[in-house]
């Protein structure tokens, strides 16, 4: 098993769920100190707007949130969310 499938499964289980029900794992990538993990939010429509014509409006600037050690590595969330 290589290493980034590693993290990936590992920070999978570390992460709450309901974050995995909203935001998608676009890749974990491990350096000498950290890891950095890239989340994008799903395209998801609530029941609220549900039989609604919605317009995509991209996603908002890249947010990084400095998050628990894995290893003895720093772990970066950097999180994209629509706009």
């Amino acid at each position: 098993m290589s290493e980034n499938i590693y993290f990936e499964s590992t920070v999978r289980f570390l992460l709450p769920s309901d974050l995995l029900d909203y935001f998608e794992i676009n890749s974990v990538r491990t350096y000498k100190d950290k890891i950095a993990v890239h989340l994008s939010e799903k395209s998801i429509i609530s029941e609220r707007y549900s039989g609604q014509e919605l317009l995509s409006k991209g996603f908002l600037p890249e947010i990084c949130i400095q998050d628990l050690l894995i290893r003895d590595k720093g772990v970066f969330l950097y999180i994209k969310q629509r706009r």
